[in-house]
């Protein structure tokens, strides 16, 4: 059906961003569903690291879901990737980019 036609292509989406990111993220794919949860790689982000990720985070208008929220260490996130269209997603998942490279900037 249209529906997991879509979450397929978010998925595929997501994992390569992830793949893409990988000096500062890693996940857990999920086997169903629209949402992901993300893990900020310890060795690149401390404590003020990971704070200053969702700081850089909001001022480039991306929203995640932080781990607190869920019970989570902060350096888990929560991503979406089952609302929105292509288009949407790619740009959403360029900002937080711009998030990371912004917050490790020796690395980016």
């Amino acid at each position: 059906d249209e529906r997991r036609v879509h979450l397929a292509e978010g998925v595929r989406t997501t994992a390569a961003w992830v793949d893409a990111q990988a000096t500062f993220v890693e996940w857990v794919r999920p086997d169903a569903g629209a949402i992901c949860c993300v893990r900020l790689r310890p060795a690149m982000f401390d404590d003020a690291a990971v704070a200053r990720f969702y700081q850089v985070l909001a001022s480039e208008s991306a929203r995640v879901g932080n781990g607190t929220w869920f019970g989570e260490e902060p350096r888990v996130f929560r991503l979406g990737f089952g609302a929105l269209a292509k288009s949407d997603l790619d740009a959403a998942l360029t900002r937080v980019s711009i998030a990371l490279e912004k917050t490790v900037p020796a690395i980016a």
